[in-house]
């Protein structure tokens, strides 16, 4: 996997601008991540730039493809897990990975990425039409940020690069800004905070070719293929044998892997199924990180939170490394500024984890994130999607199943998919302006209309709702900044569970494979059982009162920094004159960051406040 990025004049007869400085320009901003030499090269209309990401895997030259007499150039990052089925098709030798895909578009053209199994995001640039093609893979593992700016195409998986590119205006979007700081917001799909930046959706191409750009989705539910098997023992066979091949194919890459852990199912059975793989391959055992601190007490230690993970760990004979977020994580992540870098709060708790791990040699984090959104689903839809489907015997076997009247159930049918569709429309209504929840929101920020969270399509149904929540943005706004933040650290995540493979497999299952009377999560609980110590697999709490008081406790740690900080920066500290700046620091002083009940503190409004400022971090 490559860092990479570069620049493309769209209109060479139009304009005399030299590509080569702005790829100088665009290419600092690679100084300091990855690993190894930055690898710069002009190639027919593209100057572009490429640096290996982690050890392990290809090199950085490998970021580069070219087929001379087809007139196709290619850069970018991929991982393609399909290669020597798709060798054998094209009827080439096994080569780099995006060689592969560039000789897949020689032949199926756009409709290549139909054919990749992996992550990747690339730009391919065909000069015998005149058309660049960009795509990512319907996971998103691997982002790809852009700008259409003085006909100049400017892109990178880094936002920063495409942000310093002399082409690329430095101007916020006003209207997002306010939302950012007003709700709780994900970004729109596509979006980001900088009003000339875009991000390529996962499972989505960019085309641009005759004086035209158009964003269109090639991987889409329409093409989703129902799963279907005469028995539940063939769906867990299934499946267990899918979530070891997403992850063999990610662990093949890896030199030094770890994996998250929390006690959770997802992140349980990723890491159980990659020390399998590990074992099997007679590798050391993958490292299993945690947010989660040494408990202080006995109670701490009977909480489930603690009391699962311990029994994880044991069943599999590890050591936890507990890495919960520190002060240097968070002040790290309050620098960053998301017009440049793409914000994920998660990244309070992760920047720590990414230290630690990359002090001990990884190169490759194995996560279980978007399990939640689709694989684990809690099947809090099966009685709407029985009742739309017209399976109603199945309906009246599962309201016995719990011992409610087959009446009752279909009722409740009714009103949970009445209820879903009136939240879809209340979805689409604008928001009013001039009112704030944010108190440091400055009064200059009244005139603008809040963003309104736009939904698509109805979710009515078990793979509306998983699809809805594949395409939200609320999945590839984390594995955007945690690829951003790890590549500082020479670090590539895995996220098995995004795995095309497994999507596509979850989406065609019936409503009964994720819930059965009252047990939900069935499928992947039926998998888990198969390699989950019994505390594991049965656990239903997800409160993590530990972690949550970690945070806190750090956060509060973290105070009279940025007290220190806003009192540093008077009078420079506002750039844009969105927040309340006095009224913040009075705040900060006034009251300790304190706990609310076993969860994190509401340290929201403050957060987004201090992103959004121009602060003068050094202390020394």
């Amino acid at each position: 996997m490559t860092l990479f990025c570069g620049s493309i004049n769209l209109f060479p007869e139009d304009c005399g601008r030299n590509l080569a400085d702005d790829l100088a320009a665009i290419c600092l901003q690679l100084e300091g991540k990855g690993t190894g030499d930055t690898i710069s090269c002009s190639i027919g209309p593209l100057h572009g730039a490429v640096k290996r990401l982690a050890a392990g895997g290809a090199g950085a030259e490998h970021g580069f493809a070219k087929i001379e007499e087809g007139g196709l150039v290619s850069i970018g990052s991929a991982r393609i897990d399909n290669r020597r089925e798709l060798a054998e098709t094209l009827r080439i030798e096994l080569t780099g990975d995006l060689d592969l895909v560039l000789h897949a578009y020689a032949r199926w053209g756009q409709e290549c990425a139909q054919h990749l199994l992996g992550d990747f995001a690339l730009c391919i640039i065909d000069e015998r039409t005149g058309t660049i093609v960009a795509m990512r893979d319907p996971g998103g593992g691997v982002p790809f940020f852009y700008a259409l700016c003085g006909g100049i195409f400017s892109f990178s998986n880094d936002q920063s690069a495409v942000a310093a590119a002399p082409s690329v205006p430095d101007e916020m979007d006003d209207r997002l800004v306010a939302s950012f700081l007003d709700i709780n917001l994900v970004l729109p799909p596509g979006r980001t905070l900088h009003r000339h930046i875009q991000r390529l959706r996962p499972g989505h191409l960019l085309t641009l070719g005759r004086g035209q750009s158009r964003v269109s989705r090639w991987w889409s539910r329409s093409a989703i293929r129902d799963v279907r098997y005469s028995c539940d023992n063939d769906y867990i066979d299934a499946l267990d044998e899918l979530l070891g091949q997403a992850i063999g194919d990610r662990a093949a890459v890896a030199v030094r892997p770890a994996s998250h852990v929390s006690g959770g199912l997802d992140s349980s059975i990723v890491t159980a199924k990659l020390a399998a793989h590990c074992q099997d391959k007679g590798a050391p055992s993958p490292l299993a990180l945690t947010w989660n601190p040494v408990p202080r007490n006995a109670a701490e230690s009977a909480h489930p939170e603690a009391a699962v993970l311990a029994a994880f760990c044991n069943a599999l004979g590890i050591e936890p490394l507990r890495l919960p977020p520190d002060v240097e994580g968070i002040l790290e992540y309050l620098q960053r500024d998301p017009l440049r870098h793409p914000p994920s709060a998660m990244l309070l708790m992760e920047i720590a984890l990414q230290t630690g791990a990359a002090d001990r040699g990884v190169d490759t984090i194995f996560s279980g994130h978007g399990g939640d959104q689709c694989l684990s689903s809690r099947g809090g839809t099966i009685y709407s999607d029985l009742l739309v489907s017209g399976r109603w015997k199945k309906l009246a076997r599962e309201a016995a199943a719990i011992d409610r009247s087959a009446a009752k159930i279909a009722a409740g049918a009714v009103f949970q998919f009445f209820r879903r569709l009136g939240a879809e429309a209340l979805q689409e209504l604008p928001r009013g302006t001039g009112s704030s929840r944010n108190p440091y929101r400055s009064e200059s920020l009244s005139r603008l209309t809040r963003h309104r969270r736009v939904r698509e399509g109805i979710y009515a149904t078990n793979q509306g709702r998983s699809w809805h929540r594949l395409q939200s943005g609320y999945i590839d706004m984390r594995t955007d900044a945690w690829f951003e933040s790890g590549s500082r650290r020479g670090l590539r995540y895995a996220y098995p569970l995004l795995d095309r493979r497994i999507l596509e497999f979850s989406l065609g299952l019936p409503p009964e494979m994720f819930a059965r009377g009252k047990e939900g999560r069935w499928l992947i609980r039926q998998v888990a059982r198969r390699h989950l110590p019994h505390e594991v697999s049965e656990n239903r709490n997800k409160e993590e009162p530990s972690r949550s008081l970690a945070m806190v406790e750090a956060l509060e740690a973290a105070r009279p920094r940025m007290i220190a900080a806003l009192e540093r920066s008077r009078g420079t500290w506002d750039r844009h004159g969105f927040i309340d700046a006095q009224r913040l620091l009075e705040d900060l002083k006034a009251s300790d960051i304190a706990p609310r009940g076993g969860k994190s503190p509401n340290f929201r409004t403050k957060r987004v406040a201090l992103e959004m400022m121009d602060l003068d971090w050094d202390d020394q």
